[in-house]
């Protein structure tokens, strides 16, 4: 890649990866990149077949690897942990970014980053039914059972809330806490 900014976030999203699921992330990696740029299916891609899309690369590169990772994870029939979820689409679209920078020569500074990560996130958490504002509260309380429960008799073990009838769990709540530019 190109860009260092994007460099980092694969670097630091791959480094975050939980043992566990590091075998299913990698293989949704191999599975998305094949997918966005075979050429039988290259064409396809929003941003290459339609000159129109090129005027927001920002929401097309983020609705469009949304779009593949939601496609993905409905294929494994739901069992595609969150986690890979949300952090193969977030590498997945430094590399569209990387081919919209390279390919067809948009540039996207640290903002259209940060933005696109925003949107990618906001619209895989809308597809699971977790809002923004329910991010936002379970963040909030999150980082507050944190600050309490670090110096607890528990060892500083983090304990989740529900909220708003979400079904936000920890591994969801981790995820999302690892991608740059998270609700804040």
């Amino acid at each position: 890649m190109i860009n260092a900014t994007l460099t980092k976030i694969e670097q630091g999203i791959t480094e975050k990866v939980t043992p566990e699921n590091r075998e299913a992330f990698q293989k949704a990696i191999i599975a998305g990149g094949k997918i966005m740029f075979d050429p039988k299916t290259h064409a396809h891609m929003e941003i290459v077949k339609n000159p129109a899309a090129r005027k927001e690369p920002v929401k097309t590169v983020a609705l469009g690897v949304s779009g593949l990772m939601w496609v993905m994870f409905m294929q494994s029939k739901r069992t595609m942990p969150i986690e890979v979820l949300i952090m193969a689409g977030t590498v997945l679209m430094t590399k569209a970014i990387d081919f919209v920078e390279r390919g067809i020569g948009i540039p996207f500074d640290n903002d259209m980053i940060a933005q696109c990560t925003k949107i990618l996130a906001e619209s895989l958490f809308n597809k699971l039914g977790i809002t923004p504002e329910q991010l936002n509260e379970a963040i909030q309380a999150g980082k507050q059972e944190m600050s309490n429960d670090w110096r607890s008799k528990n060892g500083g073990a983090m304990r989740f809330h529900h909220v708003a009838q979400t079904e936000l769990t920890p591994e969801r709540f981790q995820a999302f806490q690892a991608l740059p530019g998270h609700f804040q």
